[in-house]
C-alpha cells in the first residue's frame, strides 16, 4: 500500500560525489566553536563520521549516543539520525560518503562495518590508531581533491585501507563477545532481510534464498551474533516500524498493513512485544524528545 509522505528529510549524495562514488570532507578544520541542532533525517548512501572532537548526543534509528571524542559512526542508508551538540565544544572531525554501488564494489567481507546487528554503530578509536585512521583519510583527500592520473583508483585504494583499519578495531572491540568472520551466506540473509522484511515474515523463505534450511540458517545467525534468524528479522520489522510511526501523518494501523500485519491489534502486540511501548506511545515520546 503507497503511504503518505514521510515527513523525515531524505538527502541524496552530494552531487559531486554522484560521479565519483565517494566524498570525503574535513569537518570544521578551523575548529570554530558551533553548536548543532540538526533534524532527524535519513541517507540513500552509507556514511563514516569519524569525530575526534565532540560532545552531546548523536540520535541514531532513535537510540542515543553519547558523542565524544575519537569516536566513529557508521550508518547504513535509510539510517534515521540527527545530532545535537554542546555549543562549547570545537567539533572535529572527518565525513566520507559513499553510494551502494561503490561500496558494493569493495570486498563484501567488509560491509559487516554497517551491519547494525553485527557490527556496532559507533566505534571508540585507540589513542594510539588515532594519526593513522586521520592520516588515511588526509590522504585520500588529497588524492580527491588532486588531478593526478589514476585518483580515483587511489582514493579506492585508501579507503579500502580505512575500511580494513575499521573492521580491525571493530574485531578487538567485539573479542568478549567471540568475534567471528562474517560468513558470506549471513550477509546475502540480511541483504534479503532489508529488501523483503516488509512481505515476507517465513525464514523459511530467507534459507531458501541463501541455499539454506532453516535449521542451518539460525545456526549461523547464533554462532556470528547470539541471534536467531527470527529475531533479526523481527528487529528489522521493528526498526522500520519506529521510523514510519516517526511521521505523524501516518496512523499505526496504516503502518501495520505496510508491515504486513493484516490485523491492527497484532501489529501492536508485536510492536509492545518488541519494544517494550505501544505505538502510540513510542510516537508521543519521540514527539516529545524532537520538540524539547
Amino acid at each position: 500500500m503507497l503511504l503518505p509522505q514521510e515527513n523525515i528529510a531524505s538527502h541524496p549524495l552530494n552531487s559531486a560525489a554522484q560521479e565519483t562514488g565517494i566524498r570525503v570532507v574535513r569537518l570544521n578544520p578551523k575548529g570554530k566553536e558551533r553548536h548543532t541542532r540538526s533534524e532527524p533525517h535519513r541517507h540513500d548512501y552509507y556514511e563514516i563520521i569519524f569525530l575526534e572532537k565532540g560532545s552531546g548526543v548523536h540520535i541514531v534509528d532513535f537510540e542515543q549516543l553519547e558523542i565524544h571524542n575519537n569516536v566513529c559512526y557508521l550508518l547504513a542508508p535509510e539510517s534515521v539520525h540527527h545530532f545535537d551538540t554542546l555549543r562549547e565544544v570545537n567539533m572535529q572531525g572527518w565525513l566520507v560518503e559513499i553510494s551502494k554501488d561503490y561500496m558494493h564494489a569493495i570486498d563484501s567481507s567488509l560491509n559487516v562495518l554497517f551491519c547494525k546487528n553485527r557490527g556496532k554503530m559507533a566505534l571508540t578509536i585507540p589513542t594510539e590508531e588515532i594519526a593513522r585512521l586521520s592520516n588515511l583519510l588526509a590522504q585520500m583527500k588529497e588524492e580527491q581533491d588532486s588531478n593526478r592520473k589514476m585518483a580515483a583508483q587511489a582514493v579506492m585504494s585508501y579507503f579500502r585501507l580505512v575500511m580494513v583499519e575499521l573492521y580491525r578495531l571493530l574485531e578487538q572491540q567485539l573479542q568478549t563477545e567471540h568475534f567471528r568472520e562474517p560468513d558470506e551466506r549471513f550477509l546475502a540473509f540480511m541483504e534479503w532481510v532489508e529488501v523483503l522484511h516488509r512481505e515476507v515474515k517465513s525464514i523459511t523463505v530467507y534459507a531458501d534464498k541463501v541455499h539454506l534450511s532453516p535449521r542451518q540458517l539460525n545456526r549461523i545467525c547464533l554462532d556470528i551474533t547470539g541471534k536467531t534468524a527470527n529475531q533479526l528479522l523481527n528487529e528489522r520489522v521493528s526498526l522500520e516500524a519506529k521510523r514510519l510511526l516517526f511521521n505523524g501523518q501516518i496512523q499505526a494501523k496504516e503502518v501495520g498493513y505496510h508491515l504486513g500485519f493484516d490485523d491492527p491489534s497484532n501489529f501492536v502486540k508485536f510492536f509492545k512485544r518488541h519494544n517494550g511501548i505501544s505505538p502510540a506511545g513510542f510516537r508521543d515520546t519521540m514527539s516529545k524528545i524532537n520538540h524539547r
